[in-house]
């Protein structure tokens, strides 16, 4: 009993003390927790695509800051043992109603919709400014096929289908030809990301060996080890531990802080109860 009115004796530092502990907790969760769960998407959206080699720029820290030339993609889709390539240009415009809307421009509109649930609608047609919604765009700006969208201050498009892939990054994005991309992004001369599929028989990473030797800007790197090349998430890791453990000392700090004070003003309480027994 003589805890529990310690507890109540002084409410506020009881209080703080909970509340320390709790933020400490959940800002290492939340930290964790997303940088896994982003880990996790890209690593799903790499597995599903079937990709074996992935190919971004040397010196990039994110998929959107990559950088690969249009000459050195049209370089890669000679090598002999690459038997299908892919590009993918990722990257925020500027709408009335977003600030920050994701954008995804891609290439080959057929390989990357046979990846992802069509809830309603069809495929988009390139060169005639259509487009696809996720779901999540799709129900917060309560948009239905054949609406039109504005992706940027002038450019309007009209929306084909909607889909739902179980990614909330993608699925709260827009998917538009990659030409159409390059425009509303003014990167005519670049994409962000090349996929590379290599022929029956060929090892995947032997031939990210030769692309890394032949070409001077590019890393090329196996499927596996994308995820764990991308320095994002390696700086969000040790930032989430860095943070952590600060928080955890924090916590140390407060809880000890209150236990001693709660030991020092009942020293004669102790005291007594010691010597009755």
């Amino acid at each position: 009993m003589i805890v529990i009115r310690n507890l109540f004796r002084h409410k506020f530092r009881t209080l703080m003390t909970v509340m320390g502990a709790a933020v400490g907790i959940s800002v290492f969760v939340s930290l964790t927790s997303v940088g896994n769960e982003f880990r996790t998407q890209l690593g799903d959206i790499v597995k599903t695509y079937n990709i074996d080699i992935t190919v971004t720029s040397k010196g990039s820290a994110t998929p959107i800051g990559s950088t690969i030339s249009m000459a050195d993609y049209h370089e890669l889709l000679k090598l002999k043992n690459v038997r299908h390539a892919s590009s993918l240009i990722i990257g925020p415009v500027t709408s009335p109603w977003n600030r920050y809307f994701l954008l995804f421009g891609v290439s080959s509109v057929e390989t990357f919709l046979n990846k992802l649930g069509m809830v309603e609608g069809r495929v988009l047609t390139p060169g005639k400014k259509e487009a696809l919604v996720g779901e999540r765009v799709a129900i917060d700006r309560q948009l239905k096929v054949n609406d039109r969208i504005l992706l940027a201050d002038q450019d309007q498009f009209t929306i084909t289908g909607i889909y739902t892939s179980g990614s909330r990054i993608i699925d709260g994005a827009a998917v538009v030809d990659i030409k159409d991309a390059q425009a509303l992004l003014k990167r005519y001369d670049s994409i962000n990301m090349a996929f590379l599929q290599t022929t029956v028989g060929s090892d995947p990473w032997e031939v990210a060996k030769d692309i890394g030797r032949q070409f001077q800007n590019v890393s090329a790197v196996t499927s596996g080890e994308f995820i764990g090349q991308i320095r994002l998430f390696k700086t969000v890791d040790v930032f989430a531990w860095g943070i952590s453990l600060i928080s955890f000392f924090t916590c140390c700090v407060i809880v000890m802080n209150t236990f001693l004070m709660a030991v020092s003003e009942r020293t004669k309480d102790i005291g007594l109860l010691m010597a009755v027994g």
